[in-house]
């Protein structure tokens, strides 16, 4: 049986994840802790009762509890230091979207996993809509279309889009486009345009893409719970499959979520992002002040 702690209850995605980990085999919520940030302490104790679960005072209680861990604080300026808690200890360790907001926090996550498996980043690749996007082998064009927040929904289309151009991003230029839009430029001569303030597909919300190539391919996702559910039941099979085997999607993961600051950065700048230019080192997407406002409305 795999241990699993989970680190911050502050979102739905606890519920979610611990729904779908009830399900997979050999494994289970053994360990939580929580900041207090968004959820009262009625709620967290709530939480470990119904998942049989220790509920821890610090983070450090929990590392000799469980076989893995995942960061699922809201605030996603705390990632970097929460995640070293386990990845310093060898314990796998899962991140949730946004992974960092600022590129020495994602270098840090990125330099205390050593060869400890890292995972984490956004579910929509795991949407069954997405089950027969093609992933690109160079010269595709993608179009990637999100909503609301664009730092913190942006994750998902952002992740996406590494995701589906199965490369490396070399650049990221303001688009031209109407609204706030990047044009990404990955080394394997895939092109994608991520925009962050599109209209959603499903008046629940959702995300749009669109690649082309040798084929043209066009995907929606949202909008059917029991999609959204099978799509959280993929999600934590591969997260403990990954777990089990000691395996790691570690370089898509932190490069979508370079890929995310370098959008950002260019779009704050106004000009091209490079992975030497000093607007990336100098870009901060501020948790905290997210973290206040999500809060107040949750």
């Amino acid at each position: 049986m795999i241990d699993i702690g989970i680190v911050g209850l502050d979102t739905s995605h606890p519920e979610s994840f611990a729904r779908s980990l009830d399900d997979v085999d050999h494994a289970t919520i053994s360990a939580v802790w929580d900041s207090g940030d968004v959820r009262d302490r009625s709620y967290v104790r709530e939480f470990c009762e119904t998942h049989d679960a220790t509920l821890c005072e610090e983070p450090e209680e929990m590392v000799s509890l469980v076989d893995a861990a995942m960061i699922l604080t809201v605030n996603w300026d705390t990632h970097a230091r929460l995640a070293s808690t386990f990845l310093d200890a060898d314990v796998p360790t899962f991140v949730d979207k946004p992974i960092a907001g600022r590129l020495a926090d994602l270098e840090a996550i990125a330099d205390a996993a050593g060869t400890t498996p890292l995972l984490g980043g956004s579910s929509i690749p795991f949407h069954p809509a997405l089950a027969d996007f093609p992933a690109s082998g160079g010269g595709r064009v993608l179009y990637c279309v999100g909503y609301n927040d664009p730092f913190y929904y942006g994750a998902h289309v952002v992740h996406s889009a590494r995701h589906f151009a199965d490369a490396d991003w070399r650049s990221v230029t303001p688009a031209d486009d109407p609204g706030t839009a990047v044009d990404v430029v990955f080394e394997n001569e895939t092109y994608a345009t991520v925009r962050f303030d599109g209209v959603p597909p499903y008046e629940g919300g959702g995300f749009a893409f669109l690649g082309v190539g040798d084929t043209t391919d066009l995907a929606l996702v949202g909008g059917d719970d029991g999609d959204r559910e099978q799509m959280y039941r993929s999600y934590m099979e591969s997260f403990v499959r990954a777990v089990r085997r000691g395996s790691t999607d570690r370089r898509r993961l932190l490069d979508g979520a370079g890929l995310l600051l370098a959008a950002h950065a260019a779009l704050d700048a106004d000009r091209t992002i490079t992975r030497d230019r000093t607007e990336l080192d100098a870009y901060h997407a501020d948790g905290a002040t997210f973290t206040d406002a999500y809060g107040r409305n949750h």
